[in-house]
């Protein structure tokens, strides 16, 4: 009798140790949430749908059409050894857009920046552009103005660069052809280099100095307003107020032109320089700035409203 009770408390007793050993409150083998030693793997972000399931691609992730690209390359280069170079612009605008490795891309800029040389500064209509006829007692503002739209500024500066005009002259049934595509400008802090583009197609590419401390802004600015000989109001940090510095003055930084950006961002810029030896680096308090030639011949292609992109 004694046996089998003594039987009997080692079997209850096994029981027990055995449910404390494998129930939920006692087990160390499998964590119960992420972070203790391993992570489920069906909630792995990277490499599932949230369902559990594998997805072919991380949620939110843009597919890459890598092969509309490539296409669009091809297309571009078939134009233009047809001579076709509006249709090679625009095969490059959407080839552009793609991941190529460097060489590539660096084929590509030149492309771009050759055939735009060529459509933009051509006295022969193209598909965005209008060739205007010169009317009795019409002058350049008053035509830059007639074409403006309420998204598009023109201004005279333009029909004069874009028709290579040395001076604002002209004469009744003369043609000036003036290019109605979108300008925009596109800064890299990385590269130090201010692209402009026209139709998402490169017409010029420049080197830049750029903000000390990553202290030029990134985002989407538009030009409000534009300056020939700017005076500068250098600000004292420690007073706050402002002293105006002279153009011409060698401790005027603005150089030759300013293009300045619109509210909230109204103390920075696009301006030229009294120190070429600075283009390269870092050394603004956040206006982009560049050489005088150079930002010059930029002030001249460019209207206010124009869209600025600043990126690392």
């Amino acid at each position: 009798m004694r046996t089998l009770i003594v039987l009997i408390i080692l079997a209850v007793g096994g029981y027990f140790a055995y449910s404390f050993l494998f129930s939920e409150g006692g087990e160390r083998s499998k964590p119960e949430t992420p972070g203790a030693t391993e992570t489920p793997k069906t909630t792995d972000p990277e490499k599932t749908n949230g369902t559990g399931e594998k997805s072919a691609t991380p949620p939110d992730e843009p597919k890459v059409t890598s092969q509309e690209h490539q296409a669009a390359l091809e297309k571009s280069r078939s134009c233009r050894s047809g001579g076709d170079l509006e249709g090679a612009r625009t095969a490059l605008a959407v080839a552009w857009k793609g991941s190529f490795d460097a060489p590539t891309r660096e084929e590509m800029k030149r492309a771009m920046i050759e055939i735009n040389q060529k459509l933009l500064y051509s006295p022969s209509p193209t598909k965005d552009s209008t060739i205007y006829v010169v009317q009795q007692n019409d002058n350049l503002y008053d035509i830059a103005r007639k074409l403006s739209t309420a998204d598009r500024r023109i201004e005279s500066l333009q029909i004069l660069h874009f028709n290579r005009m040395k001076n604002d002259r002209i004469q009744p049934n003369q043609n000036l052809k003036i290019p109605l595509g979108t300008f925009r400008i596109e800064v890299r802090k990385a590269t130090f280099t201010l692209t402009l583009l026209y139709n998402d197609t490169v017409v010029k590419e420049y080197p830049v100095a750029i903000g000390k401390d990553d202290a030029t802004p990134e985002g989407t600015f538009k030009i409000a307003n534009k300056l020939e000989k700017p005076d500068w109001d250098k600000r004292n940090d420690e007073t706050g107020t402002y002293e105006k510095i002279k153009y011409g003055d060698p401790k005027n930084v603005l150089g030759e032109r300013w293009m300045g950006f619109a509210q909230p961002f109204t103390s920075y810029g696009i301006h030229g320089t009294n120190d070429d030896g600075a283009i390269g680096t870092t050394a603004t308090k956040g206006c982009v700035r560049m050489r005088n030639n150079d930002v010059t011949e930029l002030y001249n292609m460019v209207a206010p409203m124009t869209e600025v992109t600043i990126v690392k």
